[in-house]
């Protein structure tokens, strides 16, 4: 029986076919003919998804084939084989697919075989009878609930055939837990610092930090405990998608089925953009996961539709990361528990640096500086023989000037420090220091040269060569100056020439150095003292010559 081509062969399959020509070697097709038409075929396909022959003759080809077949609807000319990956997701998925009856018989499934990581994964049939040549379309779902890696093998049997299929993925799970203790977050960057012996050379090696965040949490009700317990048996084989409570929205509505899209009733986006997953949540039994399709003034458009009704309700963002570790103290009740979550997937941020600049480097000039320490070492090399002291060898022509920093910051400016942090890039781009410590007192003007100036000093005149140098004004502005040349050192009063003149009627009420500093480490952690205020340490490292350079 000769079967035209394009009856015979779904269309999916009309761009690579399954076949074998007789013979032992497979011999590759360039192409054959169907009408008058030319149809590339993949000659990549082996014998584990069929066999058949092949003959043209009067633009039609003959085929025999023994196989039931499952093809990826997304990927139908795969030439790996089917595979059937659904990603990485946290609510039910599904894939649709074809089954094609390749044979001359009628195939009837008899069982459906699970093989590997399959927790979960379905085709949507239980009995199925397939006429010669016939095709169906069918769904291949995996829910959210199971094991956090799938990694299987599905087989469907038939009368004559078994249908293998790959299934592969990820299960993200929902970390329901509610913010209602302390927390603090860390941004792990990476640098790589080369050291010469009067400078260095940076160069970031990582785009964005890796996000560390430590949660601490409070559970009041043995179901919460149970819960936990549920959670650390399976959590550091799990990604979770963790809440960011402290970025999410209340609304005091009803919440709908079938609902696509949630109006903000103001604006309120700082925290949301186009394709974040965000959480629907009640409370931790009435909650769903969806996705943000588009956010159009103030209306967050969905990308599907909400599944459950809600009285009230708030939107929260997420993100997606792994447990490091779980810490329970006082395992009653009222257990109190630490975790630790590790994720390359940042928060957004929208702050806005909220420093001056001076030679296009900012100024950490931070009203709310809490404290501020110094240590100064060396970089030496000590040789010392049986007698004692030998030699001191210099590593660095500077010694370690560090500075240690701590920044108290409103809730209302957390972002805005936020965004100052990313910008040095951990230990990579510099900023500046003030010292605020009234270095030298400054007496006035050199007559009308108002880019000289009288000062008292309270440190010797090499201190101020190639120095920069601050004024605070009494409106609370800040003026940077570099010092070109000094003169009249004698009592310690001072004349300094400055790049730039000062306004004439400039009143003065600090004074002191500028101070070319880096962060010291590459990790920077930011920790609650409060649900309003946080705290943050920075070790910063003094750059001698590029100061001097500037």
């Amino acid at each position: 029986m000769s079967i035209a081509y394009d009856t015979f062969i779904p269309s999916v399959l009309a761009s690579a076919l399954p076949v074998e020509p007789i013979g032992d070697k497979i011999i590759p097709i360039p192409e054959i003919t169907n009408h008058g038409a030319k149809t590339d075929t993949n000659p990549s396909y082996t014998q584990d998804y069929g066999k058949g022959v092949y003959s043209d003759t009067h633009n039609t080809v003959d085929y025999v084939y023994s196989g039931v077949y499952i093809i990826n609807t997304l990927t139908p000319n795969d030439s790996e084989g089917h595979i059937f990956n659904f990603g990485t997701f946290s609510d039910d998925v599904s894939i649709n697919a074809y089954v094609w009856n390749a044979t001359n018989e009628v195939q009837t499934l008899s069982s459906k075989t699970f093989i590997g990581d399959t927790s979960n994964i379905d085709i949507n049939y239980d009995t199925i009878t397939l006429k010669p040549t016939q095709e169906i379309l069918v769904t291949i779902t995996a829910s959210a609930d199971g094991d956090p890696i799938i990694d299987g093998t599905v087989t469907s049997n038939y009368t004559t055939t078994a249908t293998p299929i790959k299934v592969q993925g990820s299960r993200v799970l929902v970390w329901i837990f509610e913010q209602n203790k302390e927390k603090s977050d860390s941004f792990e960057f990476l640098t790589n610092i080369s050291q010469a012996y009067d400078r260095e050379y940076r160069t970031a090696l990582r785009e964005v930090p890796s996000f560390k965040a430590n949660r601490s949490y409070q559970l009041i009700d043995q179901e919460g405990y149970a819960l936990l317990n549920e959670y650390a048996r399976k959590s550091f084989k799990s990604k979770y998608s963790f809440p960011l409570w402290e970025k999410s929205k209340y609304f005091y509505k009803e919440l709908t089925i079938g609902t696509t899209a949630i109006d903000y009733e103001e604006i309120y986006n700082e925290s949301f953009e186009d394709s974040l997953n965000i959480l629907i949540y009640k409370d931790n039994r009435n909650y769903e996961v969806v996705q943000i399709d588009n956010i159009s003034g103030d209306t967050i458009n969905l990308r599907a539709e909400v599944k459950n009704y809600y009285d009230r309700f708030q939107i929260v963002p997420l993100y997606s990361g792994f447990v490091k570790n779980i810490s329970i103290q006082n395992i009653n009740k009222y257990s109190t528990f630490d975790v630790q979550i590790i994720t390359n997937q940042i928060p957004k941020e929208n702050g806005n640096i909220p420093f001056t600049t001076y030679n296009n480097l900012y100024v950490n000039d931070w009203i709310y500086t809490e404290e501020q320490s110094r240590e100064v070492t060396q970089d030496t090399n000590i040789i010392t023989s049986g007698m004692g002291l030998f030699d001191i060898s210099e590593n660095r022509f500077y010694n370690n000037d560090i500075f240690g920093i701590q920044h108290i910051i409103d809730t209302t400016l957390l972002e805005d420090f936020k965004a100052f942090i990313f910008d040095c890039n951990g230990q990579q781009k510099p900023f500046w220091l003030l010292s605020r410590k009234d270095e030298f007192e400054f007496l006035g003007f050199n007559g009308t040269n108002y880019s000289q100036i009288l000062i008292d000093s309270y440190t010797t005149a090499t201190g101020f060569n190639d120095a920069h140098i601050y004024f605070l004004d009494a409106e609370g502005n800040y003026h940077f100056r570099k010092v070109t040349n000094i003169d009249n050192t004698a009592n310690y009063n001072f004349t300094l020439t400055l790049d730039t003149a000062l306004a004439s009627d400039i009143s003065v009420v600090q004074t002191g150095f500028m101070l070319l500093v880096r962060l010291n480490s590459d990790i920077v952690t930011i920790e609650d003292i409060s649900s309003r205020t946080h705290k943050v340490n920075l070790s910063c490292l003094r750059l001698h010559r590029e100061e001097k350079e500037l």
